[in-house]
């Protein structure tokens, strides 16, 4: 395990719903290279914080990656909607993107 990993997971012990360093976390999984950990970290943000507009950018491509399309598709619309409510114009077109791609 990481040292990084180490610290945010001693940091969640403290805050277990703080979206960001859960975030963090699924970044640790990502760099790592474990896309079904980092799907169950990316997850459970959601859980938390369904208006988290990167964690559904992130998670579509996690889910690409291990061949769930179908479960991308809709990520990736939820974080339109997401990226809607936020008025973030650029994730609501860089999920798009991603979003058509798999069209």
């Amino acid at each position: 395990m990481s040292g990084r990993r180490e610290q945010l997971l001693e940091l969640l012990a403290e805050t277990p719903t703080d979206s960001e360093l859960l975030y963090f976390l699924a970044m640790e999984s990502v760099a790592e290279g474990n896309d079904p950990q980092a799907a169950l970290d990316l997850e459970k943000i959601l859980a938390v914080d369904s208006g988290h507009v990167a964690t559904h950018l992130q998670l579509g491509q996690v889910l690409v990656r291990l061949g769930e399309e179908e479960k991308a598709k809709k990520i990736y619309s939820l974080g339109m909607e997401a990226a809607k409510k936020a008025g973030n114009h650029h994730a609501y077109s860089e999920i798009g993107g991603f979003l058509d791609a798999l069209s």
